[in-house]
């Protein structure tokens, strides 16, 4: 008779508990003790799964990402905590925004992958080499990887990785969620000094150019389908993307007021929205003691540790842990407000949205989208949450500025702050991440 370790029959035996139960057993739990829950064994983490689903996002920050640990710090915007999250799969990668709860992840030596941080589960991307505009690739005699690239104008020109990883690649979209196959997911990315389109699918060896009228593309995002991507002149192009791409263009250069603004795409409830956000350029010292501070990145002992329960409240305490910034005046691009449109297909113009009703808006650099609000009660409709994370100095390993967590009242177009990070933030910049 073959005897079973007490852990693994433990397991084995927690394993047999039926569906119904831990459904009903997950229903009372908050998201840090789901993702406890999912850690038990591999059915505990099937159920967990699509219990995440209409949870609050989380604010995905840096947490000592000077050691290369893999460890990054979580803010709850439910309860206003700070939870540390350990992603090994992540170490040493710079991190390009979420969607569908997927994080893109740039490694050294060029490898791109999409990582699921609360399952772990990573899946292979074509390598940044793979790109259409990348001619060759060599080492350095320093042994740095440098890329071969070829211009707008036809010229060859040499990069090093970090500019590769920190310019070269703008955004990512994700078509949906993989599933087991991945062959239903299709991930486009903007790229070079143009901003083009390339795609690809996980598991292909390589990006696909993407063809279309124009370049410069500022955002994009899936509606319906279809790709949509905005340039520069607030024009938009639809692609059918496939073995047989098809692009069709929806609309002429937008007659909307330009000035200092960001635009952003995003499909919310059958619309496809664009998102202005208005800035103004300001020195730090400008606005001294805005909104609520913490440390420039979360240290060994200010956050909850998902995995081992260890804790403290990081938020509470945030005032005791920051430093004078005054020394060092940056320029920092302030945001005083947001415009939203939707677009009427049938007559190819943006419509002034005044109120977002009971849907939420989460925004930030690299990625946007929104959740009704009937199902959190203490958060509120018609808000958009966003970070205040653009500064004007950026260096190979990090860039010097101000990310402010805040929301903005579309009801009387105020914003209302709830903490602010000085100093110097190390890559990435803090992003949305969907449960």
């Amino acid at each position: 008779m073959t005897r079973v370790p007490p852990k693994k029959a433990a397991i084995s035996g927690l394993s047999q508990i039926p569906e119904e139960l831990l459904v009903m057993i997950m229903q009372r739990l908050t998201l840090p003790d789901m993702i406890r829950f999912g850690c038990v064994c591999s059915s505990w983490r099937s159920v967990s799964a699509p219990a995440r689903h209409g949870k609050l996002p989380w604010l995905m920050l840096p947490y000592d990402t000077r050691e290369g640990n893999g460890a990054y710090g979580f803010f709850s915007l439910y309860n206003r905590q700070f939870y540390k999250l350990q992603l090994p799969e992540a170490a040493g990668a710079r991190i390009f925004g979420s969607s569908h709860g997927w994080l893109v992840t740039v490694h050294p030596e060029s490898g791109i992958h999409l990582l699921h941080p609360f399952s772990r589960v990573r899946l292979q991307l074509p390598s940044l080499s793979t790109f259409p505009a990348v001619l060759d690739t060599f080492y350095s005699n320093e042994g740095d990887l440098i890329y071969v690239l070829r211009s707008s104008k036809g010229c060859r020109a040499a990069y090093g990785f970090k500019w590769m990883r920190d310019a070269y690649i703008g955004k990512f979209a994700l078509s949906s969620s993989p599933s087991s196959s991945s062959l239903d997911c299709i991930v486009v990315a903007t790229y070079g000094e143009r901003r083009k389109l390339a795609f690809c699918r996980p598991g292909d060896n390589r990006w696909t150019a993407l063809k279309t009228p124009w370049d410069s593309y500022e955002d994009i995002v899936f509606h319906k389908g279809r790709l949509c991507a905005l340039d520069l002149q607030r024009r938009l192009v639809a692609c059918d993307i496939g073995y047989a791409s098809k692009v069709y263009e929806i609309m002429p250069p937008s007659s909307i007021s330009c000035g200092s603004q960001w635009e952003y795409l995003m499909s919310c409830a059958g619309e496809l929205i664009m998102i202005l956000r208005d800035v103004k350029w300001l020195s730090d010292s400008d606005d001294p003691g805005a909104g609520r501070r913490c440390s420039c990145a979360l240290s060994g002992y200010d956050a909850m540790d998902i995995a081992d329960g260890d804790s403290d409240d990081h938020y509470n305490n945030a005032n005791t842990n920051n430093k004078d910034s005054t020394d060092n005046d940056i320029l920092l691009c302030k945001t005083i407000g947001f415009r939203v449109y939707k677009l009427d297909f049938n007559s190819r113009r943006w419509i002034r949205v005044r109120s977002l009703g009971n849907t939420m808006v989460f925004l930030c650099e690299s990625n946007l989208f929104s959740l009704p609000a009937r199902h959190f009660n203490r958060n509120r409709g018609d808000h958009i949450y966003f970070i205040d994370d653009s500064c004007d100095t950026y260096t190979t390993e990090h860039r010097e500025g101000v990310y402010e967590l805040c929301a903005f009242k579309m009801v009387d177009q105020t914003i209302e702050p709830y903490f602010r990070t000085d100093n110097q933030m190390n890559m990435p910049a803090p992003i949305w991440v969907v449960p």
